[in-house]
């Protein structure tokens, strides 16, 4: 499952008071993902990691801490040791700042990092969704790349406000449900889609790609109409 959609239960269930269930959450989130990766990844690329991180990520790794234990962790951190938020990624950075300047509210730590990774795209997350589109024989350009982030920004938002629905109906097929919720979004999607890429994005061709592939989870949902909104972008573009 997309963590991102995990960890918006999560944070839903805490402000009802479930707390129990919103912790077990977490620990799913945990044992998922890989930290070192974005929008959690404590380290950027080629930096080297501050040993007040190193301490602090192999506590996560070693399970001494959890996802929730390890948001304020960072933030006491950032406070007395500012020059550890040169080692962590835009929006974690930019998420801890908000808090120490009182821009954001400890209790919406969550909301506001989920919110800055949806439009923050690490470059290997990049390099992945093009590595996708290669293997489909397709291969951009640098400008072509840059709009990449645009495209998954849409896609997560699509994949999210679905999930929203869905998850008080999960016992329906995630293929069906999703297909039966997307076909009524797919003129304002045609036209957002268009006003992003600078590209008339064909409205009949995007149902007929979206609804023709199968989809087995909400993460896939997201990777899989991504690349059909680069697709459609390029078709529009070459033509």
């Amino acid at each position: 499952m997309n963590f991102r959609n995990f960890l918006k239960i999560a944070n839903k269930l805490d402000k009802q008071g479930n707390y129990k269930t919103s912790d077990k959450i977490f620990k799913l989130v945990q044992s998922q993902i890989d930290t070192s990766k974005p929008p959690f990844e404590i380290e950027e690329p080629k930096v080297k990691m501050h040993p007040l991180l190193a301490n602090l990520h192999k506590r996560i790794e070693s399970g001494e801490i959890s996802e929730v234990e390890f948001f304020p962790t960072l933030v006491a951190m950032a406070r007395d040791y500012p020059e550890i938020l040169d080692s962590v990624s835009p929006p974690l950075k930019q998420t801890v700042l908000g808090i120490l300047n009182q821009s954001v509210k400890p209790s919406n730590f969550v909301n506001d990092l989920l919110e800055r990774a949806t439009t923050y795209m690490h470059p290997i997350e990049i390099d992945e969704v093009q590595q996708r589109l290669e293997n489909d024989g397709i291969r951009l350009d640098a400008k072509e790349r840059e709009l990449i982030p645009l495209f998954r920004k849409v896609a997560n938002q699509i994949d999210s406000d679905w999930f929203e629905v869905y998850e008080n109906e999960m016992s329906q097929p995630v293929d069906d449900h999703f297909k039966n919720y997307i076909v009524y979004k797919i003129p304002s999607l045609a036209y957002e889609l268009s006003s992003i890429s600078g590209q008339k994005i064909d409205r009949d061709k995007l149902e007929e790609m979206i609804l023709s592939d199968r989809y087995n989870n909400d993460e896939e949902i997201r990777n899989k109409i991504e690349i059909i909104f680069i697709k459609l972008y390029l078709e529009a573009k070459n033509n």
